[in-house]
Formats: structure tokens, sequence, C-alpha cells
């Protein structure tokens, strides 16, 4: 059994999916067996919560969201959380849960963010952070030059407060050339 939140499982699974055709979506849930409790504490009905971007709030909608990656964990329990982002070079772009064709040369990543002040932005390429970023508070647009090495690649963010995750988005997957 690891920590409450996963976040190590997560790190080591998805990181070492980095050279799949695309990216494996991450869920998060609670196992609670007492939904009465109403607790902000993690592990109660909703904490972590997947937050799914989808065309429309029918089934149809939100699974193919899933399937699509389009997705984040909040571990917060904050309805105003947002992570998303996509990665570009060379005149392509990838979205979250997409895989960005092969290529050389750096990577713009484009991320909005909503998260309290005092947040830090990750960067993530596999399971090592490449850029750390402080948040202001509230919504924020951001972009990171990041240079890559030749090889296959797992772009994640990764919002953390207080050196703890909050928020944990699924990856931009770049292939090696």
């Amino acid at each position: 059994a690891g920590p409450a939140d996963g976040t190590p499982f997560w790190l080591d699974w998805l990181g070492s999916h980095a050279s799949a055709a695309r990216p494996v979506a991450a869920i998060g849930a609670s196992d609670n067996h007492d939904g009465s409790d109403r607790s902000e504490a993690p592990g109660t009905v909703g904490r972590p919560a997947t937050v799914v971007y989808a065309a429309a709030l029918t089934q149809p909608a939100i699974l193919a969201g899933i399937r699509a990656g389009r997705v984040f964990i909040d571990l917060s329990g904050n309805r105003d959380s947002l992570l998303d982002f996509t990665v570009s070079r060379a005149g392509h772009t990838a979205t979250m849960g997409e895989a960005l064709p092969a290529g050389k040369g750096a990577i713009r990543i484009e991320a909005q963010v909503t998260a309290p002040k005092g947040a830090t932005l990750v960067v993530l390429d596999v399971a090592n952070r490449r850029a750390t970023l402080p948040l202001t508070g509230g919504r924020q647009t951001l972009t990171i030059p990041l240079d890559l090495t030749p090889g296959n690649h797992s772009i994640r963010l990764i919002v953390e407060q207080s050196g703890a995750p909050i928020l944990l988005s699924n990856a931009v997957l770049i292939p090696s050339n």
C-alpha cells in the first residue's frame, strides 16, 4: 500500500509507459465505504476527483473525454481548479492526452492553470522535473519553452501546494525521431 494520494504509483507507472503509442489516461477516485462522511479529508467521496473535458454533459461525451486523456486529477477538492496544456513544435500542436509528432528542436508548453496563490507548477518529462514555476493564484496562462534530448518523452504537469501535489495532468507523448 502506498500513500493515500497515490502519486508515487502515478509517476512510476505512467512514467514507465512513455514509449506507448498514446498516453494512458490517469483518473482519480476515492475508495470510501462511508458515504455519510462529508469531511474534506482525502479519500472521502469526491476526493480525489477526475475532471473531464467533454463536449457535452452526456455519458458518451464524458467517456470520449476520458478515452482521449482529456482529464486531470484534482486532489484538492477545489471546484475552481483547472489544469490543461498543449505542447507545440514546428507547426504541430498536441493537447493533453495526445501525442506530438516526432521531430527535433525545442517544444513550447502552453499551460492553463487555476490554483491557489503560492502554489507551483511543475513540468515533468517522464518522472524528471524539468521546470518549476511559481503561481500567483487565480487563472493563469503560462508559456514554458523546453529543450528535449533525442528519445521518447512524456510531458505532464503537477500543481503543488506546500510541496504536496494538488492537481495532476495526463501526458502529451513525444516519440523519438
